[in-house]
Parts: C-alpha cells; structure tokens; sequence
C-alpha cells in the first residue's frame, strides 16, 4: 500500500527471539511492487509463485496435486435453484472445514465436490483460465510437469510449521474467560480494552457452558458427539439451505424440475 514501510520490524523482532530459543524462523515478505510492471504490461513475478503446499503457479502454468474440494465449474449466478436440489440429493456443496474438539469431521466426497489431482493437475492459465483442460497427461508437458512437482516440493520444504501442542479443555475455559473470544494473546502491549463485568446472566450462561464442555472432555463423549454430527450433517445441510433459500424450497416443493448442479471434475 502507498506510504506503508515494506520491512515487517515485528517479524524481526520476533526473529530474534526465536533464534535464541532455537525454533524456526519467519521468512521474509514474499512481496514483488506492482506498479512499475503494471505500467509496463510485463510480468511481475517471472519465477514460481508459492501458493500453497498443493499448488505453484509458473507462469502461465499452474500445478496443483493432491486432494481438491470444490473443484466444479457453477454458473455465472450461484448459488441458484438447483443448489438446492444439489444438496437435497447429497451431492454438496457442503462447508468441508467441520471439526468437533479438533477432530475433523469426514465428509462424503461427492458432498465437497472432492477431485484428486494425485501428482499434479496442469493447466495453462494464460489459454484456459477455467481450467477445463488438464495437461498432466500429453506427453508433450512431461518435462514441465516433473519439473513443477520438483519446485513444489522444494519449496515446502520451507514451509513454516511450528509445533503448536495439543487441543485442551483449557484452552476453551480461557476462552470463556476471555468474554467468548480467543486469548489472551502474548506481546499485545494492552492492545485489548478489558472484559466488561460480565452480568448475572452471563456468569450462568458460562458456568453452564463449563459444565458442558468438562462433560465432554472424555474421549469416549467426545467420540459419541463427533458421531451424532456425522450422523446429522447431511439433514442439517440440507435444513440449512432450504431456509436459506425458501423461494427455491417452494417451487421444489410445488413439484417444479430442479436440475442439479453440474459436477465437473
């Protein structure tokens, strides 16, 4: 942005504190100025872009690998009707980040529009930005493709991954304490204004809450719930989206032809 200091003085700061206690660094900003290439009509980034574990952009190829959720082309206006006959017929789209005590939530793939690219999906952006037309196969991109699996996997290598411990029930009675938000946070130099006193109402409602969740702080409660969301997650998303959508719920209840919606994987 215009007139913001591109040096992060924090994640120097930070640095040295981890370096003392010989834990990984923070890297550097990976940022390139825009404008005079803007001006120019040049590219900015000749070399690869990192953008996640899966996935690296080399102009103006893209590689991604493994595992993909929502990978379907939608309409110009979506979501529309025939997401609701979609996901009345369990065919998604549904949230895929769902977890329960840290315990990720397994959801069918046809519900999160799952596609496994395995070791590499390959598109060329610049003719196909839709990405209709995988390149993986045609021999003639075989060496780009190994090549782009190689830069992949070299550069999460320098993924930044620290050790971050292990859920605990205490981490929510903190939050708890904390008003209902996450905290409190180191280094924040009285950033937050503090907690207002909470009312007789909310004294009872937290200390419901507490009792709630040291019930469940058992594996074997903890499971059983996981279960029970498993069990519901299909008849509270559909739920969800007919309400969302009642004009859509109406005419499907009427008996009007919903298609569903195209899955393109």
């Amino acid at each position: 942005l215009a007139g913001v200091v591109p040096a992060d003085a924090a994640a120097a700061a930070a640095n040295a504190r981890l370096e003392e206690a010989g834990l990984p660094l923070l890297r550097g900003v990976d940022g390139i100025a825009q404008w005079g290439f803007i001006l120019n009509n040049t590219n900015a980034r000749p070399g690869p872009l990192h953008i996640s574990d899966k996935c690296v952009l080399h102009w103006p190829y893209k590689l991604v690998m493994g595992r993909q959720p929502y990978s379907a082309w939608q309409g110009a206006l979506y979501p529309n009707c025939s997401t609701v006959a979609s996901s009345g017929a369990n065919t998604g789209p549904t949230f895929i980040d769902i977890a329960i005590f840290n315990s990720r939530i397994t959801l069918d793939d046809n519900m999160t529009w799952m596609h496994d690219c395995g070791e590499g999906c390959l598109f060329d952006v610049s003719a196909d930005p839709a990405e209709h037309n995988d390149l993986a196969g045609r021999p003639e991109h075989a060496d780009r493709l190994a090549r782009m699996q190689d830069t992949l996997r070299a550069l999460n290598k320098d993924l930044f991954l620290p050790g971050r411990g292990h859920g605990t029930v205490d981490a929510c009675m903190a939050f708890i304490d904390n008003g209902g938000y996450y905290g409190p946070f180191q280094d924040i130099h009285g950033w937050y204004s503090p907690r207002p006193t909470p009312t007789s109402k909310e004294r009872l409602e937290d200390a419901a809450l507490r009792a709630v969740l040291r019930g469940f702080d058992h594996e074997g409660e903890r499971e059983g719930l996981e279960a029970a969301v498993q069990a519901g997650i299909r008849s509270a998303e559909r739920l969800g989206l007919g309400l969302a959508m009642d004009s859509c719920a109406k005419k499907h209840r009427a008996g009007a032809a919903l298609l569903p919606e195209p899955i393109l994987v």
